[in-house]
Order: C-alpha cells, then structure tokens, then sequence
C-alpha cells in the first residue's frame, strides 16, 4: 500500500514538473517573441531616423549652395582649340552689386576658364569653352562666386565623358539577327540620334568594316520600324532594300557596324554600332537585341 502510495506521488509530481516546463516554455516563447517585436520596433526607428538625417543633410547643403539653377546647351565648334562653344545661363541663389563668376571646365590636362557677368536680377549668361578632346576623360565644371572680396566654389557636375555635351549624341540602337547561311551574312539595325539643339545632319551614313578594313557604306535614311516619341530624337536605318544588310563573308570574320555624320558646325561623328564575329546559324537561332545609352563617338574635326 505504501508502495503504491509513493508511485502515485512521483507520478503526480512528474506530472507537476512536465506542466511546470510547458509552462515555462509557453513563457519564454512569448517573451521572445515580445523581445523579436520589440526589436523589429527598433529597427524601423533606427531607420526613420537615419531617414529623416539624411533628409537634413540634404537639407543643409542645399542651403549652402551658390547656385539655384542652371541650362547648359551647345552652339558651336571650335576646331582651332577642339573645344566645344555652350551657352550657360546661371542663376544665383545669393549676390550683391559687385559679384562675379567664374566658370572652370576640366577635362584630363585641359582647362578652360570664362568669367561670366553677373545682372541685377543674379543670372549669367555666356558662352563658355569645354575641352573635347579625344584622350581627355571625364569632364568637370565648377564656378568661383566672388561677392565682397570673398570667392566660394562650388561643383556644377561631372560627365564621363564631354561627348555628352556634343551638339549630336547617339543615345541607343537596335538589330535583328544576324544571320548567316551560305557565306552572306543578313540583319537589320538603327542607331538613336539626339540632336537636343537642332543642328543639321550632314551626309548620314552606316560603314561596314570586315575584319578591320572597311568594305562597304550604305547612306542612312529614317527607319521604319524604330519610332522614338521625341521631336529631338531620330532614329537611322541604312538606306537598304528592307532596310536590311547583306553582307559576303565567312565564319570567324569580324563585322563592325559604325554609324558616321557631320554636324551643322562641321564637325565629324563616327558612332559605334554593333560588332559580331560570324557563326553558322540557323534562320530561327540568332536574336536581336538593343542598348540605350550613350555611345561615344570618333571625332573628325574640320580644317
């Protein structure tokens, strides 16, 4: 009987301890939870703040900039010095009676510097000088406001590349194929021509190189298949039975597409377009394909 008695007891208070434990652990799953909330909570604060920091710092330097806005647009060439003629308007965010500016373009050991009259109202308005030079990387701009016998400078922005301030810029382009079968090789293909200050395009043409050495040139005409939605955007396909290439080659040669023009002010563009080494395919295996982006072009200046 008493035997019996202590099992019962031990089998009540392993009963006891099991729920103790269960308890336990429903706890600790809810503190741990409560402490996963509670942290998720930090995070989203730690992060609204480091928004709203950021956002004042934007704040901050906004307020100390000199300049409140500027235009930037090409009006010429100048193939002596192979610098590209932009007028600038500026506005001032703060001047005085005797303020004046500075603008400084940079590009690799080139500089040019123009000062720029400053009018009652705080706008500039020039023509100012950029280096284009082939070799000359990426370009940088900056005014020196001097107002009170104290100059401040200021960064206005950098370009990868002055090309991107070229009256004509070639801003993507597209092809179908290319095919080939039987030694010719077959696509079709338009480049993306942006002419943001309505200069003229002189002699537009497609040149074909194979293998290095150039073999053909097509003029180019308006594509029909490529709209682009904007006045100061056309697209070029080659002047073509369907606007399509046939070209006589073999397998393992190099075809590069140029597309090449003259501006208004004379100067020379040679833009790439599309480069292939030739594979046997079928008419069903080769796909087209497009970019969009600029495409920086060879330079040929005038005499």
């Amino acid at each position: 009987m008493k035997k019996n008695w202590m099992q019962g007891l031990s089998l009540a208070l392993n009963i006891a301890l099991v729920c103790l434990v269960i308890g336990q652990g429903i706890q600790l799953t809810r503190l741990h939870e409560t402490v996963r909330g509670n942290s998720a909570a930090q995070d989203q604060e730690i992060q609204r703040l480091r928004e709203q920091l950021s956002d004042l710092r934007q704040e901050l330097r906004e307020g100390e900039k000199l300049v409140a806005d500027y235009t930037l647009e090409p009006v010429g060439i100048d193939a002596e010095s192979r610098t590209l003629e932009a007028n600038l308007v500026l506005q001032l965010k703060s001047w005085s009676a005797d303020s004046t500016v500075a603008l400084k373009a940079a590009a690799y050991r080139e500089t040019c510097i123009t000062m720029l009259p400053v009018n009652a109202n705080g706008s500039c308005r020039g023509n100012v000088m950029i280096p284009l030079e082939t070799q000359s990387g990426g370009l940088t701009m900056e005014v020196a406001v001097t107002s009170g016998g104290v100059t401040t400078r200021e960064a206005l922005g950098s370009w990868e590349d002055p090309a991107m301030l070229l009256p004509l810029r070639a801003v993507g382009s597209s092809w179908g194929g290319p095919y080939y079968q039987n030694g010719k090789l077959k696509s079709d293909f338009d480049i993306i021509l942006e002419n943001a200050c309505r200069t003229e395009v002189v002699e537009p043409l497609f040149r074909i190189y194979l293998n290095g050495a150039l073999v053909q040139e097509t003029a180019a005409e308006i594509s029909q298949s490529t709209g682009t939605g904007r006045e100061d955007r056309t697209a070029y396909a080659p002047a073509l039975p369907e606007q399509t290439l046939l070209l006589d080659c073999k397998t393992g040669d190099t075809v590069r597409i140029t597309f090449a023009c003259r501006d208004g002010y004379g100067l020379g563009y040679e833009f790439p377009v599309q480069e292939w080494v030739i594979e046997e395919t079928q008419a069903n295996q080769a796909a087209g394909g497009g970019t969009d982006g600029y495409e920086y072009p060879v330079l040929t200046w005038p005499e």
